[in-house]
């Protein structure tokens, strides 16, 4: 048997000696961990720190990645939202015509649309943004929601009327175009617009006539040096027709008019518009000024019996289709504001008998009650 390298009596001389050394050994490590463990935290921290910090900036990359990636989805699926009517169907073209009557069109953002008879409209662009829309033909009401999410344009030909919140109508017939302002303000823009543009608040209107024709843009030939005999007498309708020269002269009156009326000279645009009423009874514009002239002094100059006076007259002399409801309305709100009520009553009676479902017999039965009622 070979021998062992350390007699086993030594290992077992004093069984408790190693044991205790080991036990020394153990607690002395201890200690010195101990005594350095704020060094060591530190250390680790600084180690940590960055790891941590790195780990921090690659999730906001990735967080920033993601936002670009989807943000452009997401908003062009926001700038797909089109405008819809309220049963969910898209705006699309809208024509009276084809039923004969007038067409009213309630929208999912609480906006309304009504076309009168015979009108038409196409919408041209819808998104969660801006609606723009074309006025084909005839009169259109448009009562849009104030503060809504999307910006209004109208067209009507070369003539745009933007707006943001308001009730106010459009008409477009033959090139001519006629904006009406019943609440809130509207811009109209266009090359045929005095100054190319003009704000319209409420109880204003803005008529625009139709492009000149090739026949107007011609230049006349210098006369001959020959004599010529004496012209034939014209007809009684040519004599009574206006004549270039005239409508002319109109055209300054009614740009010089509303040139006052926005630099608030409200007087003066009263003024020129009588002016043309009494120099150009001949116009075909003249039942419009004096719808104009109603207005403004109803609107502007607090004379309610002046505006009564020129409602009248605009209604005698022949109102376009798309004003004649508004002018007899107007003369049962102009009596009634004058404290005329039995002319107010008399006014409102030939207003429901001439339109007995119109669309202004609300406010006409409000002024009836009360002569104290706002414009409507």
């Amino acid at each position: 048997m070979a021998e062992l390298e350390r007699p086993i009596k030594h290992a077992l001389r004093d069984p408790e000696l190693p044991v205790d050394a080991m036990w020394q050994t153990i607690r002395a490590r201890t200690d010195r961990q101990r005594a350095n463990w704020p060094n060591r935290f530190r250390q680790s921290d600084a180690v940590r720190t960055p790891a941590f910090a790195a780990a921090i900036s690659g999730v906001f990359a990735l967080a920033v990645l993601g936002v670009m990636v989807l943000a452009p989805k997401l908003d062009r699926r926001h700038a797909d939202v089109p405008l819809r009517r309220a049963d969910g169907e898209l705006l699309g073209v809208l024509d009276a015509a084809k039923r004969g009557a007038a067409v009213d069109v309630a929208l999912s953002d609480g906006s309304n649309i009504r076309l009168e008879a015979g009108a038409k409209l196409v919408a041209q662009k819808s998104d969660a943004r801006q609606v723009r829309v074309s006025v084909v033909r005839g009169r259109v009401w448009f009562d849009v929601r104030p503060r809504g999410p999307r910006r209004w344009t109208i067209d009507a030909g070369d003539t745009q009327v933007e707006v943001i919140g308001t009730r106010f109508s459009v008409q477009h017939d033959a090139g001519r175009v006629t904006v009406s302002v019943e609440q809130g303000r509207v811009g109209v823009r266009g090359p045929r617009v005095p100054h190319r543009y003009q704000s319209l608040g409420q109880g204003e209107g803005l008529e625009i006539g139709p492009p000149p024709s090739a026949a107007d843009a011609r230049v006349p030939a210098p006369a001959s040096p020959r004599r010529e005999p004496p012209p034939a007498p014209s007809p009684p309708a040519a004599r009574n027709a206006p004549t270039a020269a005239s409508r002319a002269t109109v055209d300054a009156l009614l740009e010089d008019a509303d040139a006052a009326r926005l630099a608030g000279e409200y007087h003066r645009a009263e003024r020129t518009l009588q002016r043309i009423l009494a120099e150009h009874t001949n116009d075909a514009r003249v039942a419009i000024v004096a719808f104009t002239l109603g207005r403004l002094q109803l609107a502007k100059l607090a004379a309610p019996k002046a505006a009564a006076r020129s409602f009248t007259r605009a209604v005698r002399l022949g109102l376009p289709d798309a004003l004649a409801e508004e002018g007899a309305a107007r003369v049962v709100e102009a009596h009634a504001k004058a404290g005329d009520i039995e002319l107010a009553r008399a006014a409102a009676k030939r207003y429901r008998q001439r339109f007995p479902r119109g669309s202004r017999s609300a406010s006409v039965a409000a002024w009836i009650e009360s002569d104290r009622s706002g414009p409507r």
